[in-house]
């Protein structure tokens, strides 16, 4: 009796795993080209019922713009499939999509007023919100109204409406202005009791990225240097506030800081307390500033609403939809790096050192482009992704392209070390930056697997055959060679910095080791150039390349997959063909992307380095309030 060949019978089986496989992904795109089908389908059926009433600019009426969500550098790719399966999907609005919006509606005369919806505004970090703010004073200079409502103001969307011309605020809501505060959970104690053995190795007691694995409280390092440029950005805070609303300084520290004695003064009335401060200037309910609005604004033809036009169909419409049309050779570049760096390709709101490496290649050998400008928002992450993009702007350097960086909420860390070949750095006052250090944490799970009675075992043809087999513990010659590795990453870090920044390694170790600084003293201390927007490093790229005069702002394309083109499209562009619906509270399609959701990726998942070092700025706080 014949008997079949064990490895002939693994390669059948391997071989109908592969034909499952193909199966189940044709089957995949075929339920997603239905569904956008579908999606079409059930796009010009409503249309038709509303009898093709696209939202079109009012002859004299307001820009409205609703944030229900986070203001972004770049949008997260979103699943079409999983969008509409899950509950959870990210509400974002993209800073330079409000911005530019804000900037056409300056020079538009059909439009006499902004008015700023923040009931859900989360944030998303100060100097977008800045940034935001810059345009609206631009607006305001132009003699046109902003109006800011909310039935209660979160602390970002108070700085985001200390901007407007007049703040509404419901009667029984309160205006949070409590301080800044950066607070992270410490698991020594937990880790030990898993019998997790965590193997840290770091270039300075204030790279505190993993400083939570290995205590049970910040360190006295890590403390003194986390005041320094949290007091400083929340000194800006209220220098921005004050200045903006015409308060004193003790007035805003006493709301701040003593918001219990003023509700005992008036006897728990919080809203009464931020009118008699000058924080609010009308407690209304909602119709009534909606009537308030209309009488300012001017009635639309909804009854009892005021005339306007949200931003994202004026953005499309009257913004990108007209405008000029450019000889393409006078191109200055406008390329978005955000999210935590990881090696290999990856979906916009993540770094992917090839798949970035590939954008910036690709926008360099085009031969119109004169000057890039790089916006960073990022903490850092992979150190092998880090330098596969670093090595690509250095490229531009040789090629004789400028290159500007403009540092968005935070670009510390990796995000320092793909910053440091530009030819200038802008961040702007609240800009989290520096952290310059390196780190290495690898696991090992011996003690936790031998309290369940599972031992390892093996053959080895050396003493390092089996090195970071997370179920063995670390040798003394692995730990060693960890060690200097790090040693040496570290020592490239302050290389490449002393060398692109003109500083002396002398000079330079006082500032690094780890250390974060706010956007302010990093311009104190020679780490970025200048203090400004991505508007400023965008003019200040065209003049390092000799186009003062005239220029296109060009974004080129990320290489998307055909998965996220169908996405890009489904759940952006889409949103913007159809006119909002319950007297403009939320468009059709922003009700039904409040369905969809993206499936976040655990933090453990976002490192990837190959040789397990990280770049990363732990203990950069919040971004969504600093």
């Amino acid at each position: 009796m014949s008997r079949s060949n064990p490895s002939t019978i693994g390669l059948f089986f391997k071989g109908l795993g592969s034909i499952f496989s193909v199966v189940f992904k044709v089957f995949r795109w075929i339920f997603t080209l239905l569904f956008v089908v579908i999606a079409i389908a059930w796009i010009w059926l409503i249309i038709s019922a509303m009898g093709g009433n696209i939202e079109v600019v009012p002859d004299r009426g307001a820009l409205r713009i609703e944030l229900d969500g986070s203001l972004v550098d770049e949008l997260t790719y979103v699943d079409p499939v999983a969008a509409v399966l899950t509950e959870n999907r990210p509400r974002e609005h993209r800073t330079k999509d409000l911005i530019d919006a804000i900037d056409a509606a300056t020079a538009d005369e059909r439009i006499n007023s902004i008015v700023l919806v923040l009931h859900n505004f989360s944030g998303g970090g100060s100097s977008k919100i800045m940034e935001l703010g810059a345009a609206l004073q631009r607006f305001r200079k132009a003699d046109k109204q902003v109006f800011a409502a909310a039935d209660y103001y979160s602390q970002s969307a108070y700085l985001l409406a200390s901007y407007a011309d007049h703040i509404y605020m419901h009667p029984m809501a309160m205006v949070d202005l409590r301080g800044i505060t950066t607070n992270r959970s410490y698991l020594a104690d937990a880790i030990a009791k898993l019998k997790i053995r965590f193997h840290v190795f770091r270039t300075s007691e204030f790279k505190d990225a993993v400083e939570p694995l290995v205590a049970n409280e910040m360190s006295d390092e890590a403390r003194a240097q986390t005041e320094l440029w949290v007091g400083d950005i929340w000194r800006t805070w209220r220098e921005t506030i004050a200045a903006n609303r015409g308060i004193e300084f003790a007035l805003l520290d006493q709301y701040s800081n003593q918001l219990d004695q003023l509700m005992r003064d008036f006897d728990g009335d919080s809203a009464r307390i931020a009118l008699e401060l000058g924080l609010v200037d009308s407690l209304l309910p909602r119709d009534q500033t909606l009537a308030q609005l209309t009488s300012q604004i001017g009635a639309g033809e909804d009854e009892g609403f005021y005339a306007y036009i949200n931003y994202r169909p004026y953005l499309m419409q009257e913004v990108r939809a007209v405008a000029p049309e450019s000889d393409g050779e006078r191109r200055v570049g406008l390329i978005t790096a955000s999210g935590s760096i990881m090696d290999g390709v990856q979906d916009s709101g993540t770094i992917g050192g090839d798949s970035l490496a590939a954008q910036l290649k690709r926008s360099r050998l085009d031969d119109n482009l004169k000057a890039l400008v790089l916006r960073i928002d990022s903490p850092g992450g992979s150190a092998f992704a880090s330098e596969i993009i670093r090595r690509e702007l250095e490229l531009y350097r040789e090629a004789d392209i400028p290159v500007v960086v403009s540092m968005s909420s935070v670009a510390a860390s990796g995000g320092y070390w793909i910053a440091a070949p530009a030819n200038e750095i802008w961040a702007m006052p609240t800009t989290i930056t520096g952290s310059i250090g390196a780190f290495i944490a690898v696991p090992t799970f011996e003690e936790s697997l031998a309290s369940l009675g599972i031992y390892s075992d093996g053959v080895s043809t050396g003493p390092l055959a089996d090195a970071l087999q997370l179920d063995r513990a670390m040798s003394e010659p692995v730990s060693t060679i960890l060690n200097l590795s790090l040693a040496h990453l570290y020592g490239r870090f302050l290389e490449i910095v002393s060398t692109a920044r003109d500083i002396p390694l002398g000079e330079l170790q006082n500032l690094a080791e780890g250390r974060v600084w706010s956007g302010t003293q990093a311009l104190e201390l020679g780490l970025v150039d200048q203090l400004g927007g991505l508007e400023d490093a965008i003019a200040s790229a065209a003049q390092l390349a000799g186009l003062e005069d005239s220029y296109e702002v060009f974004e080129p394309a990320r290489p998307q997959s055909l998965r996220e083109q169908i996405a890009a499209w489904f759940l952006g562009d889409v949103t913007s063909w159809l006119a909002p619906l319950n007297g403009g509270s939320q468009g059709l399609f922003q009700q039904l992307q409040s369905l969809g959701a993206l499936l976040q990726l655990d933090t453990i998942q976002q490192f990837n380095d190959p040789r397990h070092q990280y770049l990363y700025c732990g203990g950069c706080g919040p971004t969504d309030l600093l």
